[in-house]
């Protein structure tokens, strides 16, 4: 009888040979689960964290450090940026936590900076400009003839240094510049007279000015009119109307200046050759003699105020021209 064989096998995956007879394949060997003690138990894990571990546990400590001082780092500034917006009296403290919102804060904040720097430097144009200076002269202007009013010539022993001090202080004129915006005041408005002329004289004690100070007051106004009004001129022929006025206008003035530089306790004789009249409107001697003003009773108060009436150019506002 012919031995029994089993079938060869190449691989253990691959099926059995079948020589005409069927045959069962031999059943797997049983893995029986390995029994370790606590001591192997812990052997055996401390080498498989071993296996999965870097070759350089030194290094893998140092990255550890490293990162965590990193993570403290940026908690650290979190929290400081939290204090920062949740201290801000004007946001919220919903805008710490919400980095959109804050963001959106810092926007509308330098907008609205931006609009107010805009607005000052167009408020200081404004300010700066010729219009707005020559506004703010005629208001001063006029704050010096309205302030001097209530004392000249009612109350001239109340013109104390006090009232002086404030004005100075309210429109940053000096004593030589009060005193020849109201000269000019004088000249134009008011009717030249006795009662004009020892306002002036008590205007003059009242700011405690010296005959060289009022000299140079005159010879400043002086140099003024000039410059507007022209040199004095007798004959007038061959002329407009408008050069005529004006022409009349000089001489009105000029016979006015004159006056006041020969008024003892104005001017003393030395400080009135500072003035020179002559030199500054271009005046001969004929013409000094017949503009001088001898006395303002003798005077032909009628002719000099027909002369200055006739002469206005036109209507200017008080102060606009002291």
């Amino acid at each position: 009888m012919r031995p029994r064989l089993s079938p060869v096998r190449a691989h253990p995956g691959t099926p059995p040979v079948d020589d005409g007879e069927l045959v069962t394949p031999d059943p797997a060997p049983e893995v029986l689960p390995l029994e370790l003690g606590d001591a192997e138990l812990r052997e055996a894990t401390g080498l498989q964290d071993g296996l999965a571990g870097s070759d350089f546990p030194a290094q893998d400590a140092a990255d550890e450090r490293a990162e965590e001082a990193a993570a403290a780092a940026a908690q650290d500034v979190d929290a400081a940026a939290t204090r920062h917006w949740v201290s801000l009296p004007s946001l919220p403290a919903s805008l710490a936590e919400r980095p959109a919102l804050r963001y959106a804060a810092l926007g509308l904040g330098g907008f609205l900076a931006l609009n107010v720097v805009l607005v000052g430097v167009k408020a200081l144009r404004k300010a700066l400009s010729p219009q707005q200076r020559r506004h703010r002269t005629v208001n001063k202007n006029q704050l010096v003839v309205t302030t001097l009013a209530q004392y000249l010539p009612s109350n001239r022993a109340g013109l104390a240094g006090s009232i002086l001090g404030s004005l100075r202080f309210r429109t940053g004129f000096n004593n030589v510049e009060i005193f020849r915006k109201y000269l000019w005041y004088l000249l134009r408005e008011r009717a030249f007279k006795q009662e004009a002329v020892d306002d002036l004289l008590a205007l003059k004690a009242a700011l405690q000015l010296t005959d060289s100070e009022v000299a140079a007051a005159l010879r400043e106004r002086a140099q003024r009119i000039y410059d507007k009004y022209g040199n004095v001129m007798l004959d007038t022929s061959g002329m407009t109307g408008a050069g005529i006025e004006r022409k009349a206008t000089s001489r009105a003035l000029f016979s006015k200046l004159q006056y006041l530089t020969q008024v003892e306790g104005l001017l003393s004789p030395e400080a009135a050759k500072e003035v020179d009249l002559r030199k500054i409107f271009g005046a001969t001697e004929d013409d000094v003699a017949r503009l001088r003003i001898v006395s303002l009773q003798d005077v032909d108060l009628e002719a000099l105020m027909e002369q200055s009436s006739a002469v206005e150019p036109k209507k200017e506002e008080p102060g606009a021209q002291l």
